[in-house]
């Protein structure tokens, strides 16, 4: 809608002089995009053309708290949307781009002209992406504290430990994180323009107690004695070792057999020797060959059971000595032995 007024008792030079203080308050490009956008502001520059009603005494006497001084003093929502639409651009190059973005909101209102709504709406989203946002966790002992304090370059930011990003101007930064008794914890950084999602973090450790009876004495308890190590042999170790001896040991005898029975043979019969001889001299080379494998895999076993025996811990152990004469006429007693 296009309001005009006709201005007739106003003089030339009380014109002149309201044109002269609005375009001071408003930029060149801002007037022209208002001016385009169909709506004329006539009522900013001839307001003091309009007859005035006689005020009665009442209105008088009411002094300027009475409606007509309200709606007086009241500010034109034009000249607010134009204040608005270059502000907001003044504060964006400034890098106040939270301050800025408030400022186009204003602007884009539906009392604004249309021409600065569309760039007021725009520019909003423009800098909704530029606005750099952070996250803040704290942790005690590794576990997520929700309890403690964050300030924010001095200031206590609410409902910051809740996983929800804080929005803050591009540029340095101070965090400050309490907790308790702890000592606070300090931070620096720099927020980047366009910097989404940064998570920031603190940790807070509790200190080592002390057990009651330490602080009552005033002095450590005493340590604990070390453990002691040990690689007992296995009982293993012991069973291959004797398989390996009596395999050794059938070995050998079935190996001089069968160096005798071979010589009686050349000495009597070779080379006319029976088939039944002839076996019995490979039965006892057999033998002897199976005796001698298996004494070698037990020893090998043996070894391999001894020099891969686990350490465990050392035992106490105790060995008693009993004695006993087994008759009062004789001097040969019997000893037994107690290991724990």
């Amino acid at each position: 809608m296009i309001e005009s007024t006709l201005v007739t008792s106003a003089s030339p030079s009380r014109r002149v002089a309201k044109l002269r203080s609005a375009f001071r308050r408003t930029s060149a490009l801002t007037l022209v995009a208002t001016l385009s956008s169909g709506f004329v502001p006539t009522r900013v520059f001839a307001q003091s053309a309009t007859p005035q009603p006689t005020a009665s005494p009442e209105t008088e006497t009411a002094g300027t708290g009475g409606p007509a001084a309200e709606s007086a003093n009241a500010p034109d929502p034009v000249v607010q949307c134009v204040e608005s639409y270059t502000e907001g651009q003044r504060l964006r190059n400034d890098g106040h781009l939270l301050e800025g973005r408030a400022e186009f909101w204003e602007c884009s209102k539906a009392a604004c002209p249309a021409a600065i709504r569309k760039d007021c709406i725009a520019w909003s989203e423009e800098i909704r992406a530029q606005i750099p946002t952070v996250s803040f966790r704290v942790t005690l002992d590794g576990k997520v504290a929700t309890e403690a304090k964050v300030y924010l370059d001095g200031r206590l930011t609410e409902k910051a430990l809740e996983g929800r990003a804080v929005e803050l101007n591009p540029g340095p930064h101070k965090v400050r994180f309490e907790y308790g008794s702890h000592p606070p914890q300090e931070q620096e950084f720099v927020a980047a323009e366009g910097e989404r999602y940064r998570i920031i973090n603190a940790e807070f450790h509790s200190a080592p107690t002390e057990p009651a009876s330490t602080a009552a004495a005033g002095g450590p308890l005493p340590s604990s004695p070390p453990t002691v190590m040990e690689r007992p042999v296995p009982t293993l170790t012991y069973v291959f070792l004797g398989l390996g001896a009596v395999g050794a040991v059938s070995a050998a005898a079935w190996g001089i057999s069968t160096s005798v029975t071979v010589s009686d043979l050349e000495a009597t019969c070779s080379p006319q020797c029976s088939q039944g001889k002839i076996d019995a001299v490979e039965q006892r080379a057999l033998i002897t060959n199976i005796s001698l494998s298996v004494s070698a895999a037990s020893f090998i076993a043996a070894g391999l059971t001894y020099f891969l025996r686990p350490e465990v811990p050392a035992s106490a152990s105790s060995v008693e000595f009993n004695a006993q004469n087994v008759s009062n006429h004789s001097a040969l007693s019997l000893f037994r032995v107690h290991t724990n």
